[in-house]
């Protein structure tokens, strides 16, 4: 079997019974040449080989002289041997179809009974930066969690949220399970460039925008391009790749915020003291600056902004905010491709994606940096053992960081500043606005879920053997891989006025930071064999056995209060942890 585009040769011998079995190549087009002493030469070309495919390309072997050949230029039939009940998302559509976001898992929603329309995971979603935040594949009403993903052989799966990163007994690690692979170089330099564009001059007006002001800002460039060629001709080939979005899109958002008549503690209706003997009403409705609250007075004065939107009537939407969600994604593959001999193959891929991310609030500059720091090297052999063997083995590690962080995380302390006590002003990685929930009022601090670091590190072994033998196929493997206050006005009448005097109705803290140290171990052996029976029919038999074991471990730095007598908690100084985010 010859590749077209790096013309790359793969030898395989025919059996006693005439059966033939070529596993392990890689994706493309390929001719097929067969030849017997006795018998004409048989030559197929053009046979286009999947991601995943098993083709069963039959040849008809006639008698005659072995000078004579017999060239069947036309696609030959290409019939699908059964190995698996999926569906196969070719080249030419993954290319030709439009994709919004240039996603390709979107095209799983072809496959019979898969959904990219369900529900994304809701802690994903708050806790991770990206696209892979807001998609979601359900296979067979199967939950989120029951798919796995693999690039190029290697581990691709988010072990957190069950999302992207970048069934016989082979694939045996979660229901759905999601191949794909990237495209090797080839003799001829090839080279594609794109940029999609969006913009908000194509765009109709929020029906909430202010009618006084423009359209608010919105640029989405995804931006790209491709180089493959050769290194040495037929031995050594590459692939590079480059692919930008950056997106600036003001998000109309609505709130309602304290007038500048409560800022200065005219409260508008009755109200009584709180802290006087027999709830003695407040002269005027008025709170007197004296009597605000130094606090109050401060995360007022800084955080709370006055309304904006002149044509609102009373509280309800009085502020408007269109502040931009900005992100900056940038990810790139480079592989190389070597063919040692007829006999062996490797390869080898570095994936990299950096992709940071400003989500904004209803209040202008109090959103969370969302962003996602991932690697994956991947390095893979493909032996030929004689007539009807082949092994394949990779290694592979995987790296994954992803962050959602208060804007003013490491930049400033605002809980020293503004003097609230009772919460821990030491780690940087929680300074920040709390959040402050004025019943009536929109709320205000950054996110109620930061701060929140996870790092992952993957590492993964594989190794599949095929042993084609009569009428029997085996194949054995192995793969070893901050702070909320709230104010309701139960003390006082009005909730403005608990928050200026500070009679808070209910106040939350978090003690420590924990830190969750977890490992977890999976080893999966199977053993697989496929029997033909007939020319038409085949019987195929598998088992796999696993074993997956986890350790967990959390820490709790500088509050012992939480450990049992004679305990001893190992501290870590998170503050090195944090200078690397």
């Amino acid at each position: 079997m010859t590749n077209h585009a790096t013309n790359v040769q793969r030898l395989a011998g025919l059996n006693e019974l005439g059966l033939y079995s070529v596993p392990g190549l890689p994706p493309g087009i390929f001719d097929i040449h067969v030849e017997k002493p006795g018998f004409t030469v048989q030559s197929r070309t053009g046979v286009d080989l999947q991601t995943g495919q098993v083709a069963k390309i039959d040849v008809n072997m006639q008698v005659g002289n072995v000078a004579q050949t017999v060239e069947v230029t036309a696609d030959p039939p290409v019939i699908e041997s059964a190995t698996i009940i999926g569906t196969l998302i070719e080249n030419k559509r993954i290319v030709e179809l439009p994709l919004n976001g240039r996603n390709y898992l979107q095209l799983a929603s072809l496959i019979p009974g898969a959904t990219t329309n369900g529900p994304a995971s809701s802690k994903g979603q708050q806790r991770m930066g990206g696209a892979r935040s807001s998609f979601e594949l359900n296979v067979a009403g199967q939950r989120v969690h029951y798919k796995h993903f693999s690039l190029d052989g290697m581990e691709n799966t988010d072990p957190n949220f069950n999302t992207y990163l970048f069934l016989p007994a082979e694939y045996g690690r979660a229901i759905a399970q999601v191949n794909a692979t990237t495209k090797s170089g080839a003799n001829d330099f090839l080279g594609t460039a794109f940029e999609f564009l969006r913009n908000a001059k194509l765009d109709a007006k929020n029906y909430f925008d202010r009618k006084d002001l423009p359209k608010p800002a919105f640029q989405r460039n995804q931006f790209g391009g491709t180089v493959t060629g050769r290194i040495l001709r037929d031995k050594l080939f590459f692939m590079g790749n480059y692919e930008g979005l950056h997106e600036r899109r003001a998000l109309t958002q609505t709130g309602a915020l304290p007038t500048a008549a409560l800022h200065s503690g005219y409260i508008g209706r009755a109200i009584v003291d709180p802290f006087s003997t027999g709830r003695v009403a407040l002269p005027g409705n008025v709170i007197p600056a004296s009597r605000i609250q130094a606090s109050s007075a401060k995360v007022l004065n800084d955080f709370y902004p006055l309304p904006n939107n002149t044509g609102a009537t009373g509280l309800a939407n009085n502020y408007i905010n269109n502040e931009g969600r900005n992100s900056d994604g940038n990810q790139g593959p480079g592989r190389l491709d070597w063919s040692q001999s007829s006999s062996s193959n490797f390869f080898f891929r570095f994936s990299q994606t950096v992709e940071p991310r400003y989500i904004p609030s209803v209040i202008n500059g109090q959103g969370n940096l969302a962003s996602i720091y991932a690697q994956q090297g991947v390095l893979g052999h493909t032996k030929v053992l004689g007539a009807n063997k082949v092994n394949e083995l990779r290694f592979g590690v995987n790296y994954f960081k992803s962050s959602n962080l208060q804007t003013r995380a490491g930049v400033r302390n605002v809980v020293e500043d503004a003097g609230i006590p009772a919460i821990d002003r030491t780690n940087p990685l929680f300074w920040g606005i709390p959040v402050l929930q004025i019943s009536g009022y929109s709320n205000v601090g950054e996110c109620n879920d930061c701060p929140f670091v996870n790092w992952n590190t993957t590492g993964m072994v594989t190794d599949n053997f095929s042993w084609n033998r009569g009428k029997h196929q085996f194949k054995i493997g192995a793969v070893v891989p901050r702070g909320r206050f709230s104010f309701s006005g139960q003390y006082s009448g009005d909730p403005t006025a608990d928050f200026l005097l500070g009679a808070m109705s209910n106040t939350e803290g978090q003690v420590g930071a924990p830190i969750a140290n977890m490992r977890s171990n999976y080893l999966a052996l199977y053993i697989q064999n496929t029997w033909k029976l007939t020319p038409n029919k085949l019987f195929r038999i598998s088992e796999r056995q696993r074993l997956e074991f986890r350790s967990e471990f959390f820490n709790l730095p500088n509050h012992p209060i939480f450990a049992p007598p004679g305990t001893t908690l190992r501290t870590v100084n998170y503050l090195d942890n944090f200078s690397s985010l």
